[in-house]
């Protein structure tokens, strides 16, 4: 019978047999397969693959489906006869292409200095250079086309773009004409030449070019601004200077920004309408796809890039925004689109710093390995598993869309593959300096590596695995894609390791060890390979175990309290300190740090340059439709909602009969009369005007409801209405259901909710709240309310779509932890078959979880969306530690001092060797700019430094002070059900594919090697001595 030092039999079972005849041939399969499995990935993701739009949107929240019901009604309004033949002739005419605005290229100018003035004659011209490359970049074909205000006549020009510049490059004459020619700001042009001059508002044409007009002398700017901007165009001034600029006609106007946008129009060409494939027209002038426009926003980036870098301090590239003049240049150029991708180039630089993490793991897997095959195979085997895990995504789950945090799992595979390879391969090197029955041939060598290996890596795989998965259960897109193809990052490294590196390993024992060890190693300065050891050579005590036995060992033991006590004491001041200051986001984090030009260009719009000041926050309360599931949506099988999804409102039976029309009509007035909701008693409720005007109301039935609101408007009274309040058809109206129904009507109120109020749960969770008793009491029909978001980019407004994400973001963060601990839990009880050694796992890992997330608090950052995506990834690589240190104290015999021992002298030196690999992985994070990179770093390396301490200062000495000894802790029941289970635990059990039949009396184990191939001198003594 052939056995290890330990006397643990070694038996060539059929994986064995396989990977030693076929090692060739499986390497050169799983190699094929996950090539093969890479290229039709991308070959699927060609067709009609996206980026995720609606990463945080919660389809199966109430309060999304009520907005989305809300924005379905709004676009299927009813509109007056004259409006629908308006709406069915533009819809007709091919020729009304790029109407709308869909994207622009937005420029924020700073005088940069004391006193910094934009509006001097230097600074202008610059702005005319910079300016002149959007013109001269094929703008004609892309820009906002304006067209003739009588729709009968056909016509269509570039829409003006809005900058100082058409004020101060004059030509009156081509306005006239421009005017005359149907482009007016105003369509009766009778007061033009006369009372008012051609050239100020409102006899300004809307398609003029500044280009075409002259530059006016600098002492004139004060007296053309003051009668042509400032007190004219309301809007254009607030947008255009900042809000500190004086415009009098009597002295200079001093802006120290300035502000211009240009255009892009929608639909395209090609397209029907806003509503015809919106998200291929929204990237179809990027490089996101193909075709004669995609070269458009490169060529953009381009022209602005050279100009800019031509008159502004800030470069282009820059990290660093500009705040004093540099080289000579007295201005700081910054712009914003989405055409020009030009964020993406920040992105790309860092995530380039992935490579950097790629290549350090490489060379220490290399220094390790000491083989650089084995290395090549290894970074392999790491690498490949990503787009292995994403043909699974695309192919198989047939996932349509992509967002740029699942691909982060990199950095977490580069850790944890790394630390697969330690333990493989050096188990494989301990097997050469076994006893013969071991090292005598390749066939006992790795049936003795693949039994002590795969078991340990299986545990932590396992645990990390199904912690990431488990935030399949969570209903924010962007947490549970994350968690799902990280998961399965894992499981395709944990099949490559167990397959492809095998086979490699005998690849390379075969042909390259002992010639390269020979021929090549000699001569070489740095290692390109390991020379073989001898059969039942002795293994040398490598420094770092006599480290650790010698001198961390006995401290521990003779420290032990005090350690467990400090460290309980140090996770309760953190955690104090960290809670005392924890806050929950309000918002989207930025993007950049303050300091970074496109954070800056968002910033000085955000802070310098006024807004509308007309505006309240305004709640729309719907009827008809039901107020818990407002509508279903298509169902698809995506994780990520698509863009444009089919839906179907949900009706109330029976909604518009008399009394459900006079309880409108009382919610109205009722609404409208409560102070603490609505300011001086201003809504928009069209019952109520259409009661007022009509003596019949209320109508008997639906139809008759429906003839009647047609009937309204087409009034005088409509038209007043209309006129009064130019929102009006906005706020309130309704939405048909064929030729005689109604869907829903809708109410809108001016609320009371401050505008400078945040989208926080504790800010705006009382007004929220606040509404929703409203209209729970007073709504006597079916109805919800919708503090609605203005538009897509409207980021500076209070909406409860976003006060719902944040207010689930929590629930699911906790969510995420007790699952994810949950299966810890689970996963390690099966492991381990002990009780004790498993609660003393979970409770460290708390600790570990509570204390990275705090500090996470103490440097500065919310509770907010990454930092809940992030922690599923806390909790995945801080078992890894714990898990192993009891892995190898549940295999270990003797007292629990001498269990602890072991297992810190066998594993002490791999758990090391990991969190050093996952902290200078994380290292090059903290260069990058964008904040989820950044944040991203952070808890990397937290995670990293707060796990391996707590291991050692407060696992190890629990398990001193409390570890279970012989079968305390046992359960005996999973002993029953999953066969095997041992007095002592001190066995390292082969695989079970491995093994025949043995009997358990005689099943006596060494401890095993740690991760960087050294064992216990003293554990296999006494294992061979318990044999014998």
């Amino acid at each position: 019978e052939r056995t290890d030092k330990a006397g643990n039999p070694v038996v060539i079972g059929p994986v064995t047999r396989l990977f030693v005849r076929r090692a060739r041939t499986i390497a050169l399969t799983t190699c094929s397969i996950s090539i093969l499995c890479t290229i039709i990935g991308i070959l699927f993701a060609s067709q009609g693959f996206s980026y995720a739009l609606n990463a945080y949107k919660i389809q199966s929240s109430r309060i999304v489906q009520q907005a989305d019901a809300l924005a379905e009604v709004r676009s299927e309004q009813y509109t007056a006869p004259d409006d629908k033949d308006d709406d069915a002739e533009e819809e007709d005419d091919d020729d009304r292409t790029r109407e709308f605005t869909i994207d622009s290229t937005t420029l924020v100018y700073e005088a940069l200095g004391e006193g910094g003035n934009m509006l001097t004659m230097e600074n202008v011209l610059k702005m005319a250079q910079v300016e002149g490359a959007i013109l001269e970049t094929d703008w004609e074909d892309n820009c906002v086309l304006a067209y003739k205000s009588d729709r009968k006549e056909e016509g269509s020009a570039c829409a003006s773009p809005t900058t100082i510049l058409n004020y101060l490059y004059r030509n009156d004459k081509l306005h006239k004409e421009q005017c005359k020619d149907g482009f007016c700001q105003v369509e009766d042009t009778d007061v033009c030449g006369t009372f008012v001059k051609w050239g100020e508002f409102p006899c300004r044409s809307r398609i003029y070019d500044w280009r075409q007009g002259e530059l006016a002398s600098e002492k004139d700017w004060p007296d053309i601004l003051d009668k042509r901007l400032c007190g004219e165009v309301d809007y254009e001034e607030k947008f255009l200077l900042d809000k500190n600029a004086t415009c009098d006609s009597e002295e200079p106007v001093v802006s120290r920004h300035l502000r211009s946008s240009y255009g892009l129009g929608w639909p395209l060409e090609g397209f029907k309408n806003r509503q015809d494939r919106p998200g291929e027209q929204f990237t179809a002038r990027t490089w996101f796809s193909s075709g004669p426009r995609s070269s458009y926003g490169g060529n953009l980036k381009t022209a602005l890039a050279e100009e800019i870098n031509d008159v502004s301090a800030t470069q282009t590239t820059d990290r660093f925004y500009a705040t004093r003049p540099q080289g000579g240049k007295t201005i700081s150029v910054t712009y914003s689109n989405f055409t020009s991708l030009k964020i993406f180039d920040v992105l790309f630089v860092d995530v380039a710093w992935a490579v950097f993490s790629v290549l350090f793991v490489f060379c220490y897997i290399w220094y390790n390995v000491s083989s650089i095959m084995i290395a090549i195979a290894g970074i392999f085997e790491i690498v490949i598993s990503l787009p292995l895990a994403f043909f699974f995504w695309r192919v198989v789950m047939w996932q349509q869309e992509v967002e740029l945090l699942q691909f982060l799992s990199i950095y977490l595979i580069l850790c944890i593959g790394a630390d697969d390879i330690f333990v493989w391969y050096d188990m494989w090197r301990a097997s050469a300096r076994e006893p013969e029955a071991v090292s005598g041939s390749e066939a006992t060598r790795f049936a003795w590596t693949y039994s002590q290996s795969v078991g340990a890596m299986s545990t932590t795989t396992a645990t990390t695995c199904f912690c990431l998965l488990t935030t399949a259960f969570s209903n924010i897109p962007a947490v549970s894609a994350f968690g799902i193809f990280t998961g399965l990052v894992v499981f395709f490294d944990y099949l490559l390791v167990i397959t492809w590196l095998p086979a490699m390993t005998l690849l390379y024992a075969r042909h390259f060890e002992a010639k390269c060890a020979h021929k090549l190693c000699g001569c070489c300065a740095v290692k390109c390979c390991s020379p073989p050891g001898k059969p039942g050579e002795p293994i040398p005590e490598r420094t770092m175990v006599r480290f650790l036995r010698v001198k961390v060992v006995p401290l521990l033991a003779a420290r032990r309290w005090i350690f467990v006590g400090g460290t309980l004491a140090l996770t309760a001041v953190i955690v104090a300190a960290g809670a005392n200051i924890a806050t929950l986001a309000e918002g989207f984090p930025d993007d950049f740090p303050p300091t970074h030009p496109d954070q800056v260009v968002n910033n000085l719009q955000r802070y310098e340059f006024l807004v509308a000041d007309d505006w309240v926050h305004q709640v729309t309360v719907v009827y008809g439709l039901d107020n818990q599931t407002a509508l279903t949506y298509e169902e698809d099988a995506q994780i990520y909602p698509a863009f444009g999804t089919e839906v179907t409102l949900n009706q109330v039976e029976e909604p518009w009969g008399p009394a459900a029309q006079e309880a409108i009509v009382w919610n109205c007035r009722s609404t409208r009369k409560n102070s603490t909701l609505v300011i001086n008693q201003q809504g928009y409720c069209i019952l109520e005007d259409l009661a007022r005007a009509r003596g019949d109301f209320p109508y008997p039935n639906e139809r008759a409801l429906r003839e009647a609101l047609e009937g309204f408007y087409e009034s005088t009274w409509y038209a007043y209405e209309v006129s009064e309040a130019s929102d009006y058809v906005t706020n309130t109206g309704f939405m048909p259901d064929g030729k005689n129904g109604i869907t829903a009507i809708w109410v809108t109120y001016n609320t009371t909710i401050p505008k400078e109020v945040s989208n926080g749960p504790l800010v705006l969770g009382p007004y929220y709240r606040m509404w929703t008793r409203h209209t729970d009491k007073q709504c006597k029909t079916n109805c919800f309310h919708m503090l609605p978001q203005i538009n897509a980019f409207d980021a500076g407004r209070a909406t409860w779509v976003l006060f719902d994400f944040l207010r689930e973001l929590v629930a699911n963060t906790a969510q995420s932890i007790g699952y994810s601990l949950l299966c810890a839990l689970v996963i390690l009880l099966i492991a381990t078959r002990n009780w004790l050694v498993t609660l003393l796992v979970v409770s460290t890992i708390v600790c570990i979880v509570a204390t990275v997330l705090c500090l996470i608090f103490l440097v500065g950052f919310d509770l907010g969306v990454y930092e809940c995506i992030y922690t599923v990834l806390t909790i995945g690589l801080s078992i890894d530690y714990s898990v192993h240190v009891s892995h190898f104290y549940n295999e270990a015999d003797g007292t629990r001092m001498e269990k602890a021992e072991a297992s810190v002298v066998n594993i002490g030196v791999s758990v090391l060797g990991g969190a050093a690999t996952t902290a200078f992985c994380g290292l090059p994070l903290f260069i990058c700019v964008t904040s989820f990179l950044s944040r991203y770093g952070y808890f990397i390396c937290f995670t990293s430094l707060v796990s391996i301490v707590y291991t050692f200062t407060l696992f190890v000495p629990l398990l001193m002070i409390c570890g279970p000894q012989g079968d305390f802790g046992r359960v005996v029941l999973l002993d029953r059900l999953l066969g095997g289970g041992h007095a002592s635990g001190s066995k390292v059990k082969a695989d079970k594919a491995e093994m025949d039949p043995i009997d358990p009396a005689t099943e006596n184990h060494t401890s095993a090697t740690n991760g960087h191939g050294t064992a216990s001198a003293e554990t296999a003594a006494r294992a061979a001595r318990e044999t014998e």
